[in-house]
């Protein structure tokens, strides 16, 4: 063997050697020097500096890793999440910028601050840059002369009128000191860095009549702007009652009124096809007499709509038919047949007509049931009872006829109604309605994403309160997970190492049960506070899709808002969509919603009978699409399952999983 060959030899059994060698450490000769001279090396000295109130050193420290001061070998520059440092080994959570930002904002540099926090911001937002880019701005803007806040909503009008069970109030809150609060109702918007505009969008249940939603905005010097929207909730529509009946010429001659318990905006005759306005919308009243002839076997209807939206559509022909049934005919031509009294018909024994258009007992998918219906009696009616609360006023008693529409709020679950009709005779009648409110199929927490949630990695004082916390968020509705944290047998506590946690024993249980996403939390202190960190890994590969975290310096007291901010985040990464099927084709389905709407490439989705809202299904399994291509109005998918090709039809209903 040569010379040559023996120093090739020992030169590659050296580099093997060291590319095997991991450093010992990094402890020096005293607590504040270094073994080695790496970036990371600094960065981890710099934290604990921080930690322990020496911020002028931690500074320097920073400065070193980023290679603003001499002293590391080399710098990096970047904040990332996971910074590879030598070999296959890496740091997590390397925050240079956002961390040198920390220190000369509480050494009083105010724009150095700002600058470096910008930049972590842009690199890697974190919730501590920008609770400090809070501070930091607050600090500057301290003194200025600033117009307060301002919020503008996306009505024009001081009041709305609607006949929803909620009401969405949208806006935009701007001032040049920054948005950094936003109530609705009394309820924050989850905010963690104050911009100079935000846009707002809420949803707010509502009770019948008046609402008063009040809007508030302040800035980071505490000044506030208030708004309030008032929304009445209108949820009883129009109602007819007819007075009297009497025979005219070959036809049926019907007086009454229609009137609403707010004002009318519309009221419509219909009568052998040619519409008669009774009301023009510009003269909107509470009521409108109603004068008809009615031809026999001719059609004739009566619609009326008030200001909040609710519609009545009544049959006239049929609403007559009833009335005179079993009634001789007369021939004075107006020679009432049927006349509202005072007095109750002598030996009335017939119960009054009840009748209720829609089925008695049914399922439905809202949280309010539109119940309309009428109630008749040749006698003159004395009461009609919606379980027990009175709907005719004591100034219509006596009418022939009362036809009413109501929307009927539903809670989770069998909602039972009881509708009741008294002639004055006493006579009675009465309807069952049985509705149950369940969540669509489609949309149930089965076809949701699975979701392992292992107990949250934090100190045992707060470790109990953090997962309950965590659990109640992802419960709220709408649901968007299926959360699998008490299905799976989690380990006590997994190794956490300066590369994070080990997550091999997680992924380990979740890829036996079959779920489909890891969330694994954990709780950190940093600086004068704590951070929460979400890690949400794919268990196929193991790969971590992304690290999402809040960060608070009160942490006990704003842990409910924390958390829920924190999955709220999380969520907003499976934005939920709803699209129907435009095309369908070979297995290519063709879905009319976008990457506008929310749709993102590699989602899933399943799909639904549209109307039913059964969910389809395909060799005893349901359909589940996977979007391949997502246009900015249209989205491209294909079945999952090559059994489910050829199911998927034009107008089915996709819902995101």
């Amino acid at each position: 063997m040569t010379i040559h060959r023996v120093r090739f030899l020992l030169l590659a059994c050296g580099l093997l050697l060291g590319g095997c060698y991991s450093p010992p450490p990094d402890v020096g000769t005293r607590a504040d020097e270094l073994r080695f001279h790496n970036w990371w090396n600094y960065y981890r000295r710099g934290t604990e500096r921080l930690r322990a109130g020496q911020t002028e050193q931690a500074r320097e420290d920073f400065e070193r890793c980023l290679g603003l001061r001499p002293g590391a070998k080399f710098g990096y520059t970047r904040d990332k999440w996971r910074a590879r440092t030598y070999g296959v080994h890496v740091l997590e959570g390397y925050y240079p910028h956002r961390e040198l930002g920390v220190c000369l904002f509480l050494l009083g540099d105010v724009a150095g601050a700002e600058k470096h926090l910008d930049l972590s911001l842009r690199q890697q937002p974190s919730g501590r840059a920008k609770h400090y880019m809070n501070r930091a701005r607050r600090a500057r803007l301290q003194g200025a002369k600033l117009a307060p806040p301002r919020v503008m909503l996306t009505v024009e009008d001081a009041v709305v009128w609607t006949a929803a069970r909620s009401f969405t109030v949208t806006g935009r809150a701007e001032g040049e000191g920054n948005v950094r609060e936003l109530r609705v109702n009394g309820e924050p918007e989850f905010i963690e860095l104050a911009e100079p505009a935000l846009d707002f969008s809420r949803t707010v249940a509502l009770e019948a009549g008046a609402n008063d939603i009040r809007v508030e905005a302040r800035d980071l010097l505490g000044r506030e702007a208030v708004t309030t929207l008032r929304i009445m909730a209108d949820w009883r529509g129009p109602e007819l009652l007819i007075r009297s009946l009497a025979r005219e010429g070959g036809g049926w001659r019907a007086r009454g009124v229609c009137r609403d318990d707010d004002r009318l905006e519309s009221a419509t005759l219909l009568t052998n096809s040619h519409p008669a306005r009774l009301l023009k919308p510009s003269a909107s009243r509470p009521g409108v007499e109603v004068d008809v002839t009615i031809a026999p076997g001719r059609p004739a209807w009566l619609e009326a709509t008030d200001r909040a939206g609710n519609t009545l559509r009544v049959d006239l022909a049929r609403l007559v038919r009833a009335l005179q049934e079993n009634e001789p005919v007369q021939s004075a031509s107006l020679q009432p047949v049927l006349r509202a009294s005072n007095e109750p018909e002598e030996r009335d024994l017939v119960r009054p007509e009840l009748l209720i258009n829609g089925p008695l007992v049914a399922t439905v998918y809202q949280d309010a049931y539109y119940l309309d219906g009428q109630a008749g009696d040749r006698g003159g009616l004395a009461a009609v009872l919606l379980n027990g609360r009175e709907l005719l006023s004591s100034d219509e008693r006596g009418a022939l006829s009362y036809t009413f529409s109501q929307r009927l709020p539903l809670a989770p679950g069998e909602n039972r109604f009881e509708l009741a009709a008294r002639d004055r005779s006493g006579n009675r009648s009465v309807k069952k309605l049985v509705l149950t409110r369940e969540t669509p199929p489609a949309l149930d927490r089965q076809y949701r994403l699975s979701l392992g949630l292992p107990p949250a990695l934090c100190e045992p004082g707060l470790k109990e309160t953090v997962c309950r916390r965590l659990r109640e968020a992802f419960d709220e509705e709408p649901v968007r997970f299926n959360v699998m944290d008490g299905a799976l047998d989690w380990p006590a506590g997994p190794a956490e190492t300066e590369a994070g946690v080990d997550l091999a024993p997680y992924l380990a249980l979740v890829r036996k049960a079959g779920t489909e996403l890891l969330a694994v939390c954990s709780v950190a202190r940093e600086g004068a506070g704590r951070s929460i960190y979400a890690r949400v890994v794919d268990p196929a590969d193991g790969q971590i899709l992304f690290v999402e975290d809040v960060y608070s310096e009160a942490m006990e007291e704003e842990l409910p808002a924390q958390v829920a901010g924190l999955v709220s985040k999380i969520e907003r990464r499976f934005p939920l969509f709803r699209a129907a099927v435009i095309q369908a084709s070979r297995g290519r389905i063709v879905m009319d919603k976008g990457a506008e709407d929310g749709v993102r490439a590699k989602a899933r989705a399943i799909v639904a009978v549209p109307g039913a809202g059964e969910v389809r299904m395909a060799g005893g399994v349901p359909v589940e699409l996977q979007v391949t291509r997502a246009e900015r109005s249209r989205g491209i998918a294909e079945p999952v399952a090559s059994a489910a090709r050829d199911v998927v039809q034009e107008g089915d209903v996709v819902f995101a999983r």
